[in-house]
């Protein structure tokens, strides 16, 4: 979260990536940053939420999953797109000119059109609409996991994997499933510069589903962690030199091109060695602190409040003439406890809303799911 944190603020004066609210100072140096950080947090977010539907899974049933599902990622994904979006949006109409009055009176403007060319958006909040289709969608897959045949071919993958090379029994899977997603997507008229990496989030979901349904897996995936830190290391420093030489965005392979494949290819293969290397490096360190598990509870308030209160922050800071190192400082101190104090209040309102957004249920599922 405190990653997800940084990536936002840094939006700001990123200068190949448009976000809400820019300043006119850029930051090549906040660019790199972005790309260190963006291959990995949101696999790492799905990875624990596939893992923590597990638990929830053997936890309630299916029926009871269902509506936990709709009660901590639907309701609060249908009234943050309600209250907490269009005071983004209405700043930056603001600030960009194409709007001028209160926001009283640009709330009904907020329903007229899509974003980016109309105003309804859902921001930052797509990440609760993902977690509740892939809960539910990956309904029938664990389902039949539970059975005979599904049980045999977990026992059997945990065996393959457990050998040398099992890795790559893992990771490839994933890795493939971001190359066809990207690729039909950019071919049928999409983007493939998805810089939030978000078509390697369903195969990140599913392996932490299986992660937790055989342990095997887990250690398999995470034993050579060491290797796959170097291999992701080395990989992040070719994207920081690919970034410095221009626009990384602007050149990006055409899809279905092979320079596509690879490009990609290598972004979802850094992500996905930098979320093992990370899963790898938690387990030699051991469980987390008692700080740290109710801080996972504190997840789900905060994501909710924590960009609304960036592009509020910003709107104020990107007016002033005070420089990058000023603007960026007073832009990341203000936002963060602004954030806490308005998690804190949402969490008094909701009376301690336990609800980890990583796991997309509930607190306890949190610790249950802990590498």
């Amino acid at each position: 979260m405190a990653a997800v944190f940084a990536i936002h603020v840094s939006f700001v004066f990123v200068p190949w990536a448009p976000w809400h609210v820019q300043s006119r100072d850029r930051s090549a140096a906040l660019g790199q940053v972005v790309l260190a950080l963006a291959p990995w947090v949101m696999p790492l977010f799905m990875l624990l939420a596939g893992e923590s539907a597990y638990y929830s899974l053997r936890k309630r049933g299916r029926r009871s999953f269902v509506v936990e599902r709709v009660r901590h990622l639907l309701v609060p994904l249908l009234i943050g797109i309600l209250v907490l979006v269009p005071p983004q949006v209405y700043l930056e109409r603001r600030l960009s000119g194409a709007f001028d009055g209160s926001l009283v009176a640009f709330y009904p403007h907020f329903f007229e059109g899509i974003y980016p060319r109309g105003n309804f958006a859902w921001h930052h909040l797509w990440v609760l609409g993902y977690l509740f289709v892939f809960g539910l969608a990956g309904l029938p897959l664990f389902r039949w996991l539970d059975g005979a045949r599904g049980r045999a071919w977990l026992a059997a993958a945990a065996s393959r994997a457990a050998r040398w090379g099992g890795v790559l029994v893992i990771a490839l899977p994933v890795v493939a499933s971001r190359l066809v997603l990207s690729e039909t997507i950019a071919l049928l008229g999409g983007t493939a510069a998805d810089w939030h990496n978000r078509t390697l989030l369903p195969g990140a979901f599913v392996a932490g589903y299986l992660f937790a349904a055989d342990r095997r897996l887990l250690r398999a995936a995470t034993g050579r962690w060491r290797a796959q830190l170097t291999i992701a290391l080395l990989l992040t420093v070719g994207f920081f030199a690919y970034a410095a030489t221009g626009d990384p965005v602007a050149r990006v392979p055409p899809a279905g091109t092979p320079a596509s494949f690879l490009f990609w290819g290598a972004y979802a293969a850094t992500g996905w060695c930098w979320v093992m290397a990370l899963l790898g490096a938690v387990r030699q360190l051991g469980g987390g602190s008692a700080l740290l598990r109710r801080a996972s509870d504190s997840v789900l308030p905060f994501y909710l409040v924590h960009q609304p209160v960036i592009v509020l922050v910003a709107f104020l800071v990107v007016q002033r003439p005070w420089g990058l190192a000023a603007s960026a400082v007073t832009l990341a101190a203000g936002a963060l406890l602004l954030s806490l104090a308005c998690t804190a209040l949402l969490e008094v309102v909701t009376g301690r809303w336990r609800g980890g957004l990583v796991l997309g249920g509930d607190g306890h599922d949190a610790h249950a799911a802990a590498p």
